[in-house]
């Protein structure tokens, strides 16, 4: 058996290491490593394969963690808002606090989350809202809706829109639901907007309302 025995390899035209080897075996490379043509790459922890490059992409064995996903779950107070006025106008809605916000994507000023990378993103709306009034009209209704950059219109057609009224559904307290799947271009912003029509007001309960989005991929 041959062996070649160095401690750093150079190219000639370099000024400094490509790869250094140390006594524990250890391989340090502080620039780019590629391989070229078909070669596949292998990675093992001891004797277990975790990581395999092929044509179609790449397999990891075991659990594959990630430390910094644009992520958020955001929510309000521990009581009930009334909204000041019933309109016919969309208003942004804040949540001024959040039990983790990796990022530190989402505005707890403003209420936009602002896409740090372009990617796919999975985003929930739980909202709670109590009418102030029994009515059993069709025209007094509340809703919310989710937008992208100011627009109800997102790119893959289509709107995420709810709504609680439209003679109560039996009810005057609701729990309205929002799920989205969604490509997002870097800093593109997604904001959660309310709408409470005509004359009924509304109130919502911060405890029971969340906005939660994070990257998929």
């Amino acid at each position: 058996m041959s062996r070649i025995l160095v401690d750093q390899i150079r190219s000639n035209s370099a000024s400094s290491d490509a790869l250094t080897l140390d006594g524990s075996g250890n391989i340090t490379v502080p620039g780019n490593l590629t391989c070229s043509g078909n070669a596949n790459v292998d990675l093992y922890h001891g004797s277990n394969k975790k990581l395999e490059t092929h044509a179609s992409g790449v397999t990891t064995t075991g659990y594959n963690l990630q430390t910094a996903i644009p992520s958020f779950k955001a929510h309000g107070p521990d009581q009930f808002t009334e909204f000041a006025t019933a309109d016919t106008t969309y208003h942004p809605l804040v949540f001024a606090n959040t039990a983790f916000n990796t990022g530190s994507h989402y505005s707890t000023t403003t209420g936009k989350f602002t896409a740090p990378v372009a990617g796919l993103y999975f985003f929930n709306v739980m909202f709670y809202v109590e009418a102030l009034a029994e009515t059993n009209d069709d025209n007094q209704w509340f809703s919310i809706e989710l937008k992208k950059n100011g627009s109800t219109t997102w790119g893959s057609g289509g709107e995420y829109f709810t709504l609680a009224g439209k003679g109560n559904r039996g009810d005057k307290a609701q729990t309205l639901h929002i799920t989205a799947i969604e490509p997002l271009a870097v800093n593109d912003e997604v904001t959660l907007s309310c709408f409470n029509y005509f004359t009924t007001r509304w109130k919502w309960h911060g405890r029971y309302s969340t906005f939660k989005g994070y990257l998929i991929g």
